[in-house]
């Protein structure tokens, strides 16, 4: 999760997935017809004498010259600094003291296809994995379950899914977007993006990879987002549909959280969490104008 970026993600307990120079002014001063003329910082005149062009930016003696140096850009022969990586961020979701859901905070990275979620990176994309496809990975052992699923390189801006988080703070699954968030949102239009979801629910088979289709209403009016999370792989699973209103960089809602990605919100990405008969439910979703 400069393009700054906030990641949404959401740790699932095992309950859910049972899944310059300056130069002084010229004086002229007369005394007994002895004339001293012209002293500046870029060269001195001495009854005819002349040092050879020493000025403060650049000195230059005799046909030597610094190559060069300016405060601004600290340029030395060509050299020049390199600019700053973009971060990465997005939206989290842990488990609270009870054990339930709850928003979290992503630490920022600078690298698309990898998390950090307080303090513990973890890689997201094989580095040989090139397809615009969901990556899944199956969990070893047992009935043939999904124990992650990552949005593939379709995705310019953003990435999205769960990732399988065991680690020190004992976060089994963790439900996430991030990418480059959009530093000014349109203020007109409207617009459908359609994309990918990966989801669950208490005691439904595990993760299921699914779609989305979520519709933004820029419009100061507005302010907008209206979204459906459909499609899934176990058809036991249900249709999702959340509302948001657009605040700073993203959408928020009830039961959602999102941000949109790309120089001009080319893309967005979300974690929902919800019920679905009495049964913990939760989904990260992505998609694309």
């Amino acid at each position: 999760m400069n393009t700054k970026q906030t990641l949404l993600v959401l740790a699932l307990s095992s309950v859910l997935v049972a899944c310059g120079s300056s130069s002084s002014l010229n004086t002229t001063k007369s005394d007994n017809n002895t004339t001293q003329t012209g002293k500046t910082d870029s060269g001195t005149t001495d009854n005819g004498k002349t040092d050879s062009g020493k000025t403060d930016s650049g000195t230059t003696d005799n046909g030597k010259t610094d190559s060069g140096k300016t405060d601004s850009g600290k340029t030395d022969s060509g050299k020049t600094d390199k600019p700053k990586a973009t971060p990465i961020t997005g939206i989290l979701v842990e488990k609270d003291s009870a054990g339930k859901p709850a928003w979290g905070n992503l630490s920022d990275n600078t690298d698309i296809n990898t998390i950090i979620v307080n303090g513990v990176s973890m890689k997201l994309l094989p580095d040989d994995y090139t397809s615009s496809s969901l990556y899944k990975k199956e969990k070893i052992g047992g009935k043939t379950k999904y124990s992650e699923i990552i949005s593939g390189n379709d995705y310019k801006y953003s990435r999205f899914g769960v990732i399988n988080g065991n680690d020190s703070a004992n976060r089994e699954f963790a439900l996430f977007a991030q990418g480059n968030v959009t530093k000014k949102l349109p203020i007109t239009g409207q617009f459908v993006y359609t994309g990918d979801a990966i989801g669950a629910v208490q005691g439904i088979g595990g993760w299921n990879a699914g779609k989305s289709e979520i519709t933004v209403d820029f419009g100061k009016d507005a302010k907008k987002v209206t979204g459906k999370l459909y499609g899934w792989e176990n058809n036991k699973m249900p249709t999702f549909t959340f509302d948001a209103k657009i605040n700073a960089g993203g959408f928020s809602g009830d039961t959602v959280q999102g941000k949109f990605f790309g120089p001009n919100a080319e893309e967005l990405g979300g974690v929902l969490k919800t019920t679905h008969n009495g049964k913990l439910a939760a989904a990260s979703f992505g998609a694309k104008k």
